[in-house]
């Protein structure tokens, strides 16, 4: 596999989600808590993980995957594994989250 592909520019897509989630945080939690900054960052370090554990399978096993995402949360490491070229995901979780159908929406990424 040698280089990865990626479906999405990381920037975009980092700024998509970023966008989606602190939407998301705002409804659930408000810009006021005192916890809000924790969790806007908590977020995003969701996509970064995605991506890491996709660029490191991909690489290990020189070859696409079909990742199952049980308790998909926010759909940040989802997202940043599906933006890998080739990977399919299958998402899960007992509340479909709005910040991962609003991503999934905006990038058509696998999810």
């Amino acid at each position: 596999m040698g280089d990865i592909h990626y479906r999405q520019d990381w920037l975009s897509l980092e700024t998509m989600f970023r966008e989606e989630a602190t939407a998301a945080i705002d409804r659930t939690i408000g810009r006021t808590a005192t916890h809000y900054q924790e969790a806007v960052a908590f977020a995003i370090g969701r996509l970064i993980e995605g991506r890491q554990v996709g660029e490191f399978f991909a690489m290990k096993l020189g070859r696409p995957l079909c990742i199952l995402d049980v308790g998909a949360g926010n759909g940040g490491v989802s997202g940043g594994a599906a933006n890998i070229s080739g990977h399919k995901l299958h998402a899960l979780d007992l509340v479909p989250n709005s910040t991962l159908r609003s991503l999934i929406h905006r990038t058509r990424l696998p999810v």
